[in-house]
């Protein structure tokens, strides 16, 4: 084992512990004609974080709320794009589907845009 991989060993439980949030992992597959979303995993450790400060988007049917966010949790989970998720965060949940997925020795990271209709 390198010493690289010896640090990031010893390292992955402290960043673990800041992983407050937890997540449900959707996946779908085809059951015939039809898509169906089954749960691929849930409630993993993870740690959602804001990308930049959600925006009003109002348009003449309805104003929107959009904001920019990233998810970091275990290099080990199983997140791919594609996957739809749903993010508790401080006792709220947030719906969204996973952009670009980076896996990193220490992490996994993954751009999620969050959107609700106001």
């Amino acid at each position: 084992m390198s010493r690289i991989e010896e640090f990031c060993r010893r390292i992955l439980p402290v960043l673990a512990m800041g992983y407050t949030d937890r997540c449900d992992i959707l996946r779908e597959r085809r059951e015939g004609n039809q898509v169906v979303r089954e749960k691929a995993a849930e409630g993993i450790p993870c740690r959602l974080s804001v990308g930049y400060l959600p925006q009003l988007v109002q348009t003449e049917g309805a104003a929107s709320v959009r904001g920019r966010y990233t998810l970091y949790c275990d290099p080990d989970v199983d997140l791919r794009e594609g996957d739809f998720l749903e993010i508790t965060h401080r006792g709220r949940v947030y719906c969204c589907g996973a952009g670009m997925v980076f896996v990193y020795p220490l992490n996994r990271v993954c751009r999620l845009e969050i959107g609700e209709v106001a």
